[in-house]
């Protein structure tokens, strides 16, 4: 059985072995062969990983990405057929308009990734309101004509989905956070260097401005206190202004991103505090990794974290407030009884998000839905 992939990830095609790759390895051992067509690259050439998965990047911009979805499959159907189409959406959903246009033309049966809605729960800006309103456009037109919407949390996406006129056997609640145990684990002989820590791309709807304020709020407290920040992005700048506007700039270390799996372990765990303070997400898979290695994670009420913190036992759930959220990080830090509680419960609390087997659960629900499609095909 062959598989189709639409995404937007550009990093396996550029060599990268990210979040990914290892969702690619996984379903690699069910499925026959895999077709992967992602966006524009300067590395525009076909790319094969795991033995049977070829990624095919465009070679213009965005917007033309629909197009090149649907030439590209006609291209790869002259040598084989594919039993399902998996579509990563988001944005303006170039990939789920693709999706479609190959289901009308191909007949190939699809399935739309939602792993989180921008602007859902909370919006960062005005643009995150109107991708909101985008997405749900974009699900009452095709919630008829997919085979079903996969999401990754059931809190926030599952009833949003409802709400939006998705029937509940359309919708499909498979984890995509596959944590590899072997690396992140706790680690007793681990020296603290940082106190607080944040990992994230450096974009609006992470909450870069209540970090700054949490950050300014444990720095009142903790005059000595030293900051983590782990990630790149194009409010990179605007994070270090404000930080210098409160006289933080020196006690905040920036390190972009890590090139393993191994070093970003490490500093989860040389670090007493993690902070997640985005408006919205689908994990986020950080604060996962981090309660793995038994780092007390605060976070706000995104994604999964609402279903994985139980409040004051394996972290802290917390509002859309920089105090808030400061206050609740120096209460993990003044109190070794709170730490220790929460470094404790973190790890057992994700074990069931261990990669072998969320893959397997993945894998197997797609191949399920291919031979449903197949059946319903023949009758």
């Amino acid at each position: 059985m062959n598989l189709l992939m639409f995404t937007g990830d550009r990093d396996v095609v550029q060599g990268r072995k990210g979040p990914f790759f290892t969702t690619l390895a996984g379903l690699s051992k069910k499925w026959d062969r895999i077709d992967v067509i992602t966006p524009y690259t300067k590395a525009a050439n076909v790319y094969n990983v795991h033995g049977n998965i070829f990624l095919h990047p465009a070679s213009g911009g965005r917007h033309k990405q629909p197009v090149h979805i649907v030439t590209t499959t006609r291209d790869l159907l002259r040598d084989r057929s594919y039993h399902l189409a998996i579509s990563h959406d988001f944005g303006l959903f170039y990939n789920g308009i693709g999706a479609l246009w190959v289901r009308s033309r191909y007949g190939i049966p699809y399935i739309s990734e939602l792993h989180h809605v921008s602007g859902h729960p909370r919006s960062a800006n005005i643009r995150e309101r109107i991708d909101k309103w985008i997405a749900k456009f974009y699900v009452r037109m095709v919630k008829g004509r997919v085979e079903g919407f996969r999401v990754v949390n059931s809190t926030q996406m599952l009833p949003l989905l409802s709400d939006w006129g998705v029937p509940a056997n359309k919708i499909m609640v498979i984890p995509s956070f596959y944590l590899d145990m072997q690396i992140f684990q706790p680690d007793s002989n681990a020296e603290s260097i940082w106190d607080v820590m944040f990992c994230g791309r450096l974009v609006p709807n992470k909450g870069l401005d209540l970090l700054v304020q949490a950050f300014d709020v444990i720095a009142a407290r903790f005059p000595q206190a030293k900051f983590l920040v782990v990630g790149e992005g194009p409010s990179k700048p605007y994070m270090e202004k404000e930080l210098s506007k409160r006289g933080l700039h020196d006690r905040v270390t920036f390190v972009g991103w890590f090139k393993s799996q191994h070093e970003l372990a490490d500093s989860y765990r040389s670090s007493r505090v993690f902070l997640c303070t985005s408006y919205n997400e689908g994990g986020p898979r950080v604060c996962l990794e981090a309660m793995a290695c038994g780092t007390p994670v605060v976070s706000t009420a995104v994604g999964v974290m609402p279903e994985v913190i139980e409040d004051d036992k394996n972290g802290k759930i917390c509002d859309w407030d920089g105090r808030e959220i400061g206050q609740m990080a120096i209460d993990i830090l003044s109190s070794p009884s709170k730490h220790e509680r929460f470094a404790k419960f973190g790890p057992s609390s994700v074990t069931h998000f261990e990669a072998s087997r969320t893959l397997k659960a993945y894998s197997s629900a797609y191949k399920d839905v291919a031979l449903s499609a197949i059946r319903n095909k023949s009758q």
